[in-house]
């Protein structure tokens, strides 16, 4: 007698996930047929339900340690951990590393030699100023911490700004200009050949309806078009990142489109950036899979799970931040599916969490026929969420 009976589809393979926020990464994971593991700052609600998690401890060595268990599997990182060359020397002698190298990190974390970088080859990069060279306070320049992420500790650089917390860490100063603040995400393989440019989204910073900072980043709106001029520019600068400083894998990149049409890059993201999702729907491809391919091979076997579509051409995402110290109160249930499926919203804490002022309550979601119908949608949403879930 035959047996009929399919043998059982593999396991799909896992992998580490380590970030400030590691839920955005774990479910751009699971869409591409891996099994996410996390350590993160929040262990939030959605990425327990799909993910075995470690709450991440506040040093490198610690997380190292925490994480200890995992140190077999291939290992990617997200935001934040760009400024931590400790815990990213210590996840690459794991030998497993799917990510920027230290010494890559290190290089285009710098903004000096970004800068100087960009400036010996002609291309457009906003003019810094060092801690010891201060510009004056007249409100031309920005005030940056050089370790931080999500514009956390920016101010404008005037005379009242002589008391910012930001002066008591390593910083820097940048020149100020006015214009559309955008992101642009690629993929860069090893050796010849140019980079893959993604796609561009536009910034939200700083929108009242976020309850976030001046500067703060809360969100992203896209895929949005660029001019011919400027994109060709944004698209030759991937490849100068690449070529330059050995970028590989995902990458992002911070810029200003000016009113006259000018290119103004404000900084590089060497990792997992955050408006991918976004994107991934956007295409409904498996970006991070190409992104793991880039450092280590894909059996041939490995199955990749189908997303559903995004339901309108322009998609948003919006991180709600507390207005005061708050306890929240959320009543949602998750599916093991939810990240196939466009979501509503995300980065959820869990029910009866105290969070204090400035502390994100959560991320949400919003689409549209158009970047400026989208954008009124997702912070409608962000609005009536600061609104909703607290006691």
């Amino acid at each position: 007698m035959i047996d009929s009976a399919r043998p059982a589809a593999p396991s799909p393979p896992r992998l580490l996930i380590v970030g400030a926020s590691a839920r955005a990464a774990a479910f751009s994971a699971i869409r591409a047929g891996f099994a996410p593991v996390a350590c993160d700052q929040f262990a939030d609600d959605d990425l327990r339900a799909i993910a075995e998690v470690r709450l991440a401890p506040p040093d490198a060595a610690a997380i190292l340690d925490a994480t200890a268990e995992w140190s077999d599997l291939p290992t990617m990182y997200t935001g934040g951990v760009e400024n931590q060359p400790d815990l990213i020397a210590g996840l690459q002698a794991r030998g497993q590393l799917i990510g920027n190298p230290v010494d890559v990190v290190r290089a285009v974390r710098d903004p000096q030699r970004v800068a100087a970088a960009f400036a010996e080859s002609r291309l457009p990069y906003l003019e810094i100023r060092t801690a010891e060279n201060p510009p004056p306070a007249d409100g031309d320049w920005m005030l940056k911490p050089l370790y931080s992420a999500g514009g956390q500790g920016i101010v404008r650089w005037t005379d009242s700004a002589s008391t910012a917390a930001t002066l008591a860490q390593p910083h820097y100063f940048q020149k100020r200009v006015e214009g559309r603040t955008c992101s642009a995400v690629f993929i860069a393989r090893e050796g010849v050949g140019d980079v893959r440019f993604v796609g561009v989204t536009e910034q939200l910073v700083g929108e009242e309806a976020c309850a976030a900072g001046e500067f703060r980043w809360c969100g992203n709106i896209g895929p949005v078009t660029l001019s011919v001029g400027v994109e060709s520019m944004i698209r030759r600068m991937g490849n100068f990142l690449k070529w330059k400083f050995g970028l590989q894998g995902l990458f992002g990149l911070d810029f200003l489109v000016t009113p006259d049409d000018k290119v103004a890059i404000t900084e590089v993201n060497p990792r997992y950036p955050a408006s991918l999702e976004l994107l991934e729907f956007a295409t409904r491809l498996p970006l991070l899979l190409e992104h793991y391919a880039c450092f280590r091979a894909v059996p041939e076997d490995h199955s990749i799970p189908r997303c559903v579509a995004s339901p309108e051409p322009v998609l948003g995402k919006a991180v709600v931040f507390s207005r005061d110290s708050v306890r929240v109160r959320f009543d949602f249930d998750f599916a093991t599916d939810a990240p196939l499926n466009w979501p509503r919203f995300a980065d959820v804490p869990p029910s009866g969490a105290k969070l204090r002022m400035g502390e994100p309550v959560c991320t949400v979601f919003a689409s549209g026929q158009s970047s400026g119908q989208c954008r009124e949608r997702v912070l409608e949403n962000a609005a009536r969420m600061l609104g909703g879930p607290r006691e």
